[in-house]
C-alpha cells in the first residue's frame, strides 16, 4: 500500500517512470515467457530524471541501493548479471564504463552468457549464464560512447541496448 501511494501513483502520466517500473516487473517473467534478455538505455542531458527512473525501478526490488553503476570491468558486470538472474539489472552512468568494452558488454548482457573460459588444468570452466532485463542511464548513448574509443557501434549492439530519450517532452 505504501509503495502504491508513494511510488506507483507518481508513474501515472509519466511514460519513462511507467516504463522503468514495468521493465522491473517484467524481468522475472522472462523465463515463464521463454523470452531472451535485453536492455534499454535512457539518454539525455543531466537532471532529466534518468537516475530517478532507475531508483523508481529499484523500488520494485527494494531499496534505492539496488541500483548499480556502470563503473566496473566487463568481468565484474558478468558477475553482477549472474547475481541479477531473473531480476532487473539497473545501471547508472554509462560513461563510467570503459568505452573500448562498451559494445562487447552490451552484447554480453543481452545475450545472457559470459565468456567461455579455461580452468587451471586446461579444461573448460562452467560458463556464466543469466536471464534479465537491464535498464541503463547516461548522458551519452552507446554509439557515442564507443566512438570515444574509435569504435563503431553495430546494429546488433544498438538493438540489444535500445536507446530511449529520457526527456519525454
Amino acid at each position: 500500500d505504501e509503495w502504491k501511494a508513494e511510488v506507483s501513483r507518481r508513474c501515472v502520466g509519466n511514460s519513462r517512470l511507467a516504463f522503468a517500473v514495468s521493465m522491473a516487473f517484467a524481468s522475472p517473467l522472462l523465463n515463464l515467457a521463454g523470452a531472451e534478455s535485453g536492455g534499454f538505455h535512457l539518454r539525455s542531458n543531466s537532471s532529466d530524471g534518468k537516475t530517478t527512473a532507475l531508483r523508481v525501478a529499484a523500488s520494485v526490488c527494494g531499496a534505492p541501493e539496488y541500483m548499480q553503476r556502470w563503473r566496473a570491468t566487463d568481468n565484474g558486470l558478468e558477475a553482477l548479471a549472474m547475481q541479477h538472474c531473473d531480476a532487473p539489472l539497473l545501471l547508472d552512468e554509462l560513461a563510467q564504463l570503459d568505452p573500448k568494452a562498451a559494445g562487447e558488454v552490451a552484447y554480453m548482457l543481452a545475450n545472457g552468457s559470459g565468456k567461455t573460459r579455461a580452468g587451471r588444468t586446461g579444461g573448460m570452466r562452467a560458463r556464466a549464464d543469466w536471464r534479465l532485463l537491464f535498464l541503463s542511464a547516461g548522458e551519452i548513448g552507446l554509439a557515442q560512447h564507443m566512438s570515444e574509443a574509435g569504435k563503431q557501434a553495430r546494429a546488433g549492439q544498438e538493438l540489444r541496448l535500445a536507446e530511449i530519450p529520457a526527456d519525454a517532452g
